[in-house]
């Protein structure tokens, strides 16, 4: 019998509401509406019971409403999305009417709450969408699809390290890569810091069990390692290899390495590495400049590392191919490092057979020195 209206330019809603609010009372006073305790409000329409109110504005959010996201955004704010012109109309121009869903077992109150709060939470992924959140399809599912929320969006795409690292530059493999596993490559020791909102989750869903705030134990003691060979008679293993990755204190980490960086990160590793005497003395062969003979040998004994992937390419690790990259191995071919491929140093013990004890005794004897 009643549709009761108030309405204004703008997104004063408080203003709205009040006037509403004033208007409703005082006819309720005066006329008395159809009320029960359990239905509250009686409508012909079932879907109109309880406060009877929908709550609505007209916003404009062409990026929103084109995500593939925008439904479920809106069903998690129990908000509902139609044309300006009324249900099962069209759009125009990326204008909606957002309204609240619910209507029964909520205040009035409450009701205008759920439409502000979904009107602000479209509001605030417009803004981030034309700033650069990224859009993923709805079957992407690595870990910065989904750690990447508008909230963490919001807080970090203004930050920036000392080193000049931005959300973008760690975020930019897993966007033009959306089969990505984890999405993610950090520039400097201080991104983990950083952009910790987003890479930690991750962190921890990677390394199950694993907190960020634990503490990293390190024994690189072959004394303390109980690994008797497996396979003395040499029937089964085949090889055995142990390697870890290592990064320079003091500088950026290999994404945003810059050229003059990356060659001063090599010059520093390759006078180490001619340093070492005994089992470990050997060669650096500079990828730059390598002749074919070189290359095809290297290639046989499988120690030569490409260009980088597409994901790699993505995170800017490729940068300057090949310059500042090589590849280190002694006479016996048992002890190689590679520098500047995706980390600055991918140190490498390895032998025939399955002696681990002597692979991990080599890898610890260089890498402690």
């Amino acid at each position: 019998q009643l549709r009761i209206i108030s309405m204004q330019k703008g997104g004063d809603i408080g203003a709205v509401f009040t006037r509403l609010a004033t208007a409703v009372n005082e006819l309720k006073e005066k006329l008395g509406f159809q009320c029960t305790s359990n239905l509250g409000f009686l409508s012909s329409c079932p879907t109109n019971l309880g406060t009877g109110m929908r709550a609505s504005v007209h916003i404009k959010i062409p990026l929103a409403s084109a995500h593939p996201d925008f439904k479920q955004i809106c069903d998690d704010n129990n908000i509902q999305a139609r044309g300006i012109h009324g249900e099962h109309s069209d759009t125009s121009g990326g204008v909606f009417d957002i309204s609240n869903k619910r209507r029964l077992g909520l205040s009035e109150v409450e009701c205008v709450q759920d439409m502000y709060n979904g009107v602000k939470k479209l509001i605030d992924f417009e803004k981030a969408l034309a700033a650069g959140f990224p859009s993923f399809k709805p079957e992407t599912k690595s870990a910065l699809r989904r750690f990447l929320t508008l909230d963490v969006f919001n807080q970090l795409k203004d930050v920036k390290t000392e080193r000049g690292v931005t959300l973008k530059d760690i975020i930019n493999s897993g966007v033009q890569n959306e089969d990505s596993g984890i999405g993610v490559y950090l520039g400097d020791e201080e991104s983990y810091t950083a952009f910790g909102m987003l890479v930690n989750p991750m962190i921890e869903e990677y390394h199950k069990g694993y907190k960020v705030t634990d503490t990293q134990p390190s024994d690189f003691d072959p004394a303390h390692l109980e690994a008797p060979n497996p396979d003395p008679d040499d029937q089964f293993v085949v090889s055995t290899r142990i390697r870890v990755a290592r990064n320079l204190s003091g500088h950026s980490l290999t994404p945003a390495l810059g050229k003059e960086e990356r060659l001063e990160v090599e010059k520093k590793v390759v006078g180490v590495l001619e340093s070492l005497e005994g089992e470990l003395k050997g060669t650096y062969y500079p990828l730059t400049g390598m002749d074919d003979a070189t290359a095809q040998q290297l290639v046989d004994d499988h120690f030569l590392f490409k260009k980088g992937d597409r994901f790699l390419d993505a995170a800017g690790i490729n940068k300057e191919w090949p310059e500042g990259r090589g590849i280190f191995h002694n006479e016996a071919k048992t002890f190689l490092t590679w520098v500047n491929e995706e980390d600055q140093l991918r140190i490498i013990s390895m032998q025939k057979g399955g002696d681990i004890g002597a692979v991990f005794t080599r890898l610890a004897t260089a890498v402690n020195e």
